[in-house]
């Protein structure tokens, strides 16, 4: 086996671990990529069908933060990566469908609270309120990671009110501030973009999403979140980063309780540094049998976290544009009549499928040369996925990609007859790629009360854990927290040393 010595190894090529790479990588300090899957970008990757004529995004890939004031954009001027990417942005954020009444959500922050008071003028207080709530707490979590950068001074006055926002699911903030339950439930389905449903998520982390959902402006990028992907990977690679695909870690070897070397499937990589980006549970079991109370204890505090939501996604093509088959616009969230409140008899059953938001995603229109793609995704859970036989898989798969394709077509009922290819994946399929704990796609759950700032502090020196494991899911989340670690990781590098 070869043996290669660099000065840090990331494991994981995800979005985050790209950023990260980039940064990090100088001509005096070699930074090289680890990667499982045959291609970069984690869940920002896509796969093509029916002889390369078209391409399915694995994920959503709505991008927060890429306005004039957005964290990402500023992220990615610094690292010196803006100019070779190509944002599109949206028209509007989504259109929610609830009770036979469609919902356009602008773009932006203040056409967004002035639809919701034209909409719903008997709740004005509560929606100024809310907007305030998104621009002064929200905005301040959102500007954590500038905070670490020593750009953002933090509002204390704030922190009483927001400590006691982050005790609170996002359900129970707004049936704090609200009594329409119409409203309560369509501000609920935006939920679905941080992979949380609203009577679960903490509404603190959530007011964080809404300021950047709702001011830094969201947009996509052309020829699928791969392309994103790509760019980042060949710019690590002119920089001077070693990326390697279908190249799993094995295992991780320390001396006198600090790192010393990895072992992955290709090769041995001598280093002292380790930056990982993947579910810390899968990095700790990759160490050695624990010689100290510190892991112990840290394993207990991780053994507390929830893994977060998986997905099923359905990728279908159409036979024509879908605008003529009634999805005129980018985005729907199909919300149930009565919301996404589901008691615990119902966690296993199908009414997850008919309750929980569905979105709809109109891929041509925001990229034609995908293909006439529409993709349906809905949160899950693993569920039973693990434990059937492969046949038993099969037909589970299909038969609940019926159940969700039944429940588009009473929205879009135009579209029976006119879907010429349907392929699904689920919480299954996200873990075959992704390697990631129950095939969650989100990290760890944000409830209300955990904290998961142990993680910053793992029980081995030379290991960092860095992204959306350790602070919350997203795109832009995932970016910026690898930028600002490789950032200051850097400063601290080439810092002068003290006379």
């Amino acid at each position: 086996m070869q043996t290669l010595e660099v000065d840090e190894l990331i494991i994981g090529a995800g979005l985050t671990g790209l950023m990260y790479g980039n940064v990090a990588v100088a001509p005096d300090y070699r930074v090289a990529l680890a990667e499982s899957h045959f291609k970069p970008g984690g869940y920002a990757t896509n796969f093509r069908r029916l002889k390369n004529r078209v391409a399915f995004d694995c994920s959503q890939h709505k991008i927060t933060g890429v306005g004039p004031n957005g964290n990402l954009r500023n992220a990615l001027v610094r690292a010196g990566l803006w100019d070779k990417l190509r944002f599109e942005y949206f028209n509007e954020l989504a259109t929610v469908l609830h009770r036979g009444k469609a919902y356009h959500f602008p773009a932006t922050g203040p056409e967004i609270e002035a639809f919701l008071l034209r909409e719903f003028p008997h709740e004005a207080a509560g929606i100024r309120h809310f907007h305030l709530d998104i621009n002064t707490h929200g905005r301040q979590n959102y500007m954590f990671a500038r905070m670490m950068l020593g750009e953002y001074a933090l509002d204390k006055e704030l922190l009483p009110e927001s400590r006691a926002l982050s005790k609170l699911t996002t359900k129970e903030y707004f049936r704090q501030r609200f009594r329409d339950d119409a409203l309560i439930e369509i501000l609920s389905s935006l939920a679905i973009y941080l992979g949380a449903i609203a009577h679960e998520a903490n509404a603190f982390y959530f007011l964080h999403y809404l300021y950047a959902a709702f001011e830094t402006r969201p947009a996509y990028v052309r020829g699928t979140s791969q392309s994103l992907s790509d760019t980042l990977a060949r710019e690590f690679a002119r920089r001077g980063g070693q990326l390697t695909v279908r190249n799993p870690v094995l295992g991780i070897e320390t001396h006198e309780g600090r790192i010393v070397a990895v072992t992955t499937q290709k090769c041995r990589f001598l280093t002292t540094k380790v930056t990982a980006t993947c579910a810390p549970a899968v990095v700790m079991s990759l160490l050695p049998a624990p010689q100290a109370a510190e892991y112990a204890s840290f394993q207990h505090k991780l053994s507390q976290l929830e893994e977060g939501w998986g997905h099923i996604s359905l990728y279908l093509v159409t036979d024509r544009p879908p605008a003529e088959l009634g999805l005129t616009e980018a985005e729907y969230l199909l919300v149930h009549d009565a919301g996404d409140d589901l008691p615990a008899s119902e966690w296993h059953t199908d009414a997850r499928y008919e309750k929980l938001t569905l979105s709809a995603t109109n891929y041509h229109q925001l990229d034609p040369q995908s293909g006439m793609v529409v993709q349906l995704t809905i949160l899950d859970h693993d569920g039973r996925w693990f434990c059937l036989t492969k046949a038993e898989y099969k037909a589970e798969k299909e038969r609940v990609q019926n159940l969700l394709l039944e429940r588009a077509y009473r929205y879009f009922p135009a579209l029976r007859g006119h879907i010429t290819y349907v392929e699904a994946s689920t919480p299954r399929t996200n873990f075959r790629y992704t390697n990631s704990p129950k095939g969650s796609a989100f990290g760890y759950k944000v409830l209300p009360r955990d904290n998961m700032r142990f993680l910053s502090r793992p029980p081995v020196d030379g290991l960092r854990f860095v992204g959306g494991w350790g602070t919350g899911p997203g795109y832009e989340t995932g970016l910026c927290l690898g930028f600002t670690h490789a950032f200051l990781e850097r400063q601290r590098r080439t810092a002068p040393v003290p006379v």
